[in-house]
């Protein structure tokens, strides 16, 4: 989702107690490896309760949730563990807004291979069919977007009421239960820890969209040098753009009449409808009053999760959750992002992991997305999502995040970066295969 262009990864039991023992302090409680024995639940079970569960909300109920035709890649997934496999649990995944279940096609593949039961939902009102490979009129862009939640008729109330659903279909989940999303899918994964307390062990929340993305996602500016005339220009410029971000997400939000009607629809482009005749599964034209409920709901999923944090629930059953973002983030708001985990990491100490990708999409799981790209970042990340779903290892880091810009020229760097091949001859800031604190 590109708003700003339209809108301004063995050892032995004994040698691990001794590592979690030596490591506590520095690194993350240590939890029990999900590979061990955790249930006689096997997936060839003909049909579990979980997947009856699943069944009655997105097959027998289907046209109640979703009252359109839906595109192939967009259905929901229900993906069974691998038969023969040692079972382990269940994976509930959300997708990026616009986009489909697809997204995490590459994840659910795997995961079912490692003894997991993959639940990949539909969001509401996303991936009406057939697929959108055009936008010639406004009735035809208007009929793709037509059923996601609006600001004007409780859209954030319906992101909810489907966190609390999904939620209530993983309580029916044996053995682990882990959730995940991107971008509104991860603000949605968030939300979820929060709203059901103890029902996740583990959450990866990959770029989430908790907050409306600024214009200015390569800011906040920093002083060209240590003199007080610069600090208090950078100062000024800083506070400048939040406020003036923070007008827009009020007029959003608020008052979307305000907004001139031509101005209201917001297009992803010629690009993405090339991409979706190419295979992708999604949309590409969307509207401020969507967007709007997307912000209203994302800023409700921090506050709740600043409220639960300290809820007895929570404490008695605390999550362990590893944030994933993106720097230059052109589709989520990394401030928020980092806000958020500063709120509550003081209270939920051992538990958390942030860490950001430079050099990637905002979408940056699915090929898809970017048919062009070769993604090189993808195998990091799937070895540590595999390490972190199976153990609790948090993604390994390098360095400190540098979103701080003291030369604007750089903003051609920031929104242009591709991962290039690694080699010996490329130095440690023209490749990062690490995230970043």
């Amino acid at each position: 989702m590109r708003i700003v262009n339209v809108m301004s990864e063995v050892i032995s039991r004994s040698g691990r107690l001794f590592l979690c023992t030596a490591l506590v302090v520095l690194t993350s409680e240590c939890r029990q490896p999900l590979h061990e024995a955790i249930s006689q639940v096997r997936s060839e079970d003909p049909q579990s309760p979980l997947e009856i569960a699943w069944n009655r909300y997105f097959v027998q109920d289907l046209q109640q949730h979703y009252p359109y035709g839906i595109q192939e890649n967009c259905r929901p997934v229900f993906a069974r563990a691998a038969a023969g496999v040692q079972y382990q649990g269940s994976v509930l995944l959300f997708h990026g807004y616009t986009a489909c279940p697809q997204q995490f096609f590459e994840m659910r593949d795997y995961l079912t291979t490692m003894g997991f039961n993959v639940l990949i939902p539909l969001l509401p009102g996303q991936g009406r069919s057939p697929v959108q490979t055009g936008g010639d009129t406004i009735e035809q862009r208007q009929y793709y977007y037509q059923y996601i939640p609006k600001v004007d008729q409780e859209g954030a109330r319906e992101y909810e009421k489907f966190a609390d659903a999904m939620n209530e279909i993983m309580m029916n989940a044996p053995g682990h239960r882990i959730v995940g999303g991107l971008s509104v899918g991860g603000a949605l994964a968030f939300a979820s820890v929060f709203r059901s307390p103890g029902l996740y062990g583990r959450a990866l929340i990959l770029a989430p969209f908790l907050s409306l993305p600024p214009d200015n996602f390569w800011r906040p500016i920093a002083p060209v040098d240590s003199s007080e005339k610069s600090r208090w220009d950078a100062f000024y410029a800083s506070s400048k753009l939040k406020i003036d971000n923070d007008i827009r997400k009020i007029i959003m939000t608020h008052n979307a009449d305000w907004i001139p009607k031509e101005k209201q629809e917001l297009r992803w482009g010629e690009g993405c409808y090339r991409n979706n005749a190419a295979g992708r599964a999604g949309i590409c034209d969307t509207n401020i009053r969507n967007i709007a409920a997307a912000v209203q709901f994302g800023e409700s999923a921090q506050d709740t999760a600043k409220k639960q944090v300290v809820s007895a629930a929570f404490k008695k059953s605390p999550t362990q959750i590893q944030f994933v973002g993106v720097e230059y983030d052109d589709g989520s708001d990394t401030r928020a992002t980092k806000e958020s985990f500063q709120a509550i990491r003081a209270r939920y100490q051992f538990k958390m992991a942030l860490c950001f990708y430079r050099g990637v999409p905002h979408s940056f799981l699915s090929r898809s997305d970017h048919p062009d790209q070769d993604m090189a970042w993808l195998t990091h990340f799937h070895e540590r999502a595999r390490r972190f779903i199976i153990d609790g290892q948090f993604f390994d880091t390098d360095g400190a995040s540098q979103e701080l810009v003291k030369d604007p020229g750089l903003l051609q760097e920031a929104t242009t970066a591709v991962m290039a091949p690694k080699t010996e001859q490329l130095g440690a800031e023209s490749y990062f295969d690490l995230c970043r604190q």
